[in-house]
C-alpha cells in the first residue's frame, strides 16, 4: 500500500515538475521581425532587421566637449567640532576600565585605614612635583576599598600596567610595601 502511494506521488508531482524544468531550460526560440508591411524582402539575406535608436536619442555629448570643468572657490563652512576634525573624538571622555592601582596599606580596622589615607594625602601634598604629575596624570585619587575582611588604601588609576610600574617605583620611596593591584578604575582618554 505504501509503495503504491509513493509511485502515485512520483507520477503526479515529480514527473510533471521534471518536465516543466526541462521545458523551461530549453529557452525561447529565436524571434525574427519583418520589415514594415509584413512581407519578406527575400534578398538572400537574413530576414531579421535591426533597429537604430538614433532618431529617438536626444542627448548630444558634443556640446560638453569644449567646456572646461567648473572649479568652485566657495569656502566650506561646517559645524563639526574641532575634536572630530582632528580625530580626537574620545579625548576627555571618562571611562571605567579594568586597570591598576597601587596598594599602600591593608587593615581589618577601618579607623587604621582612614588614618593611613590621611598620611598618604599629606605625603602627596608634600611630594607633588613635575615628576609626580607625569606619573599620576589623572591626579592621585586615594581610596579606601573594603574587601572582606580588609580595608585597603589604594592610590592612582592606571589603564596600563607599565604606567602603574613607573608610579610604583616613585611610591616605594616612601611606602616600601606598596604593590600593584588590579581594580576597576576611571580613566580619562587623551
Amino acid at each position: 500500500m505504501a509503495v503504491s502511494v509513493m509511485k502515485l506521488i512520483t507520477k503526479l508531482i515529480i514527473v510533471p515538475a521534471v518536465l516543466l524544468f526541462v521545458v523551461g531550460c530549453t529557452g525561447p526560440q529565436e524571434s525574427t521581425s519583418q520589415p514594415a508591411g509584413g512581407e519578406d524582402t527575400g534578398e538572400g539575406r537574413d530576414s531579421r532587421t535591426t533597429m537604430s535608436i538614433a532618431p529617438y536619442e536626444t542627448f548630444d555629448a558634443r556640446q560638453f566637449e569644449a567646456q572646461p570643468p567648473r572649479l568652485s572657490t566657495a569656502a566650506i563652512i561646517h559645524t563639526v567640532p574641532r575634536q572630530l576634525m582632528e580625530a580626537r573624538a574620545d579625548q576627555g571622555v571618562k571611562q571605567i576600565v579594568d586597570g591598576f592601582q597601587i596598594q599602600v596599606y591593608s587593615s581589618v580596622e577601618r579607623a587604621a585605614a582612614e588614618e593611613m589615607r590621611q598620611e598618604v594625602q599629606t605625603w602627596w601634598e608634600e611630594e607633588r612635583d613635575e615628576e609626580a604629575a607625569t606619573l599620576f596624570p589623572e591626579g592621585m585619587p586615594i581610596n579606601i576599598e573594603f574587601g572582606q575582611p580588609y580595608y585597603r588604601v589604594r592610590i592612582g588609576a592606571f589603564a596600563e600596567r607599565e604606567q602603574a610600574l613607573e608610579a610604583l617605583s616613585f611610591v616605594r620611596n616612601t611606602f616600601a610595601d606598596a604593590f600593584i593591584a588590579r581594580a576597576q578604575v576611571t580613566v580619562t582618554r587623551r
